[in-house]
């Protein structure tokens, strides 16, 4: 399988039950949540995926270069 493309889109969600029972947290406590969608060349989605993390347990670096022509505005909410 070859990954040719992932958008991500990151944001702040409430722990519902689910999220405090496995996490350690209470409900209603904030994640940082990661939401995921790869695809392979052909532009075929191969991966969809959301990851919940407590704030204090996970770091994000995003890496932007002009030179590799991936830069892309959208507006909110079309992530």
């Amino acid at each position: 399988m070859l990954f040719a493309d992932a958008q991500h889109a990151i944001d702040l969600c409430r722990a519902d039950a689910e999220d405090a029972r496995l996490l350690g947290c209470r409900p209603g406590d904030p994640l940082l949540r990661e939401r995921r969608v790869s695809t392979d060349p052909t532009g075929t989605p191969i991966e969809w995926s959301e990851d919940r993390y407590l704030p204090e347990t996970v770091a994000f670096t995003v890496h932007s270069s002009a030179a590799s022509g991936s830069l892309a505005r959208r507006p909110a909410g079309d992530a």
